[in-house]
């Protein structure tokens, strides 16, 4: 239903399609991307718990997954977006800017269940070097939502009919700017990530491929890990 607020504006009252975001299907592929993206992750999460339902712990998630720059391009992305917003409602840009408005929902809608559903996945861990892998996988998936994106409709929004104010050029421009170097920032703290000193299987001299440890010991985690 809200998709058909956008695409067939003249049933709204009061309302011009013209002065809404021209850029607002990028939103939903966007929106689409990410929930894909994803859904095709539970699917394989799911099998691999039908596959190894040993493997599946009840040791405590971890935590601390979430790091500065991942909050920072959220909180730039979403709220800064809002504040634009509500500046060109006060301006007298009403219907673009809560259009706008619920373009952002959207998206932070989005980031919200797909971030939240990666800290709640199951632990499978068989040792710590498979729990530190565990941690690992779960930085990645967060740092791949790219909250960031739905930021840069916006920049397209500043060509052809039912841009927002002229006045409002430079805040959106520096908007997109400040939430892609927040996002830019996200992928370089995980880039720098490793995994820490362990065993992670044995290589095979044959093939150069690695295989799992195959050890019957039950294993439980570190203490203080």
């Amino acid at each position: 239903m809200a998709g058909l607020a956008y695409l067939r504006p003249e049933w709204l009252p009061g309302v011009r399609g013209q002065e809404m975001p021209p850029s607002f299907p990028l939103y939903f592929f966007f929106a689409a991307l990410q929930i894909g993206q994803w859904r095709a992750r539970q699917v394989r999460l799911r099998n691999l718990v039908a596959l190894v339902p040993d493997r599946v712990t009840e040791v405590t998630r971890p935590t601390g997954l979430v790091d500065g720059w991942f909050v920072a391009a959220v909180a730039g992305t979403f709220l800064g977006g809002a504040a634009l917003a509500l500046s060109m409602f006060v301006a007298g840009a009403r219907t673009y800017a809560w259009s706008w408005l619920g373009l952002l929902a959207l998206g932070a809608i989005c980031t919200g269940v797909v971030l939240c559903s990666t800290l709640r996945e199951p632990v499978i861990a068989e040792d710590d070097g498979s729990l530190a892998a565990d941690e690992l996988l779960r930085r990645q998936a967060i740092a791949t939502t790219i909250p960031a994106i739905y930021s840069v409709p916006a920049a397209f929004d500043l060509v052809g009919e039912g841009r927002p104010p002229h006045a409002f050029t430079g805040p959106i421009l520096g908007y997109v700017a400040l939430c892609l170097a927040l996002q830019t920032g996200v992928a370089i703290a995980q880039r720098h990530r490793k995994l820490p000193p362990g065993h992670y299987g044995t290589t095979d001299s044959g093939t150069g491929e690695t295989t799992p440890d195959t050890s019957d010991n039950v294993w439980r985690p570190a203490d203080g890990g």
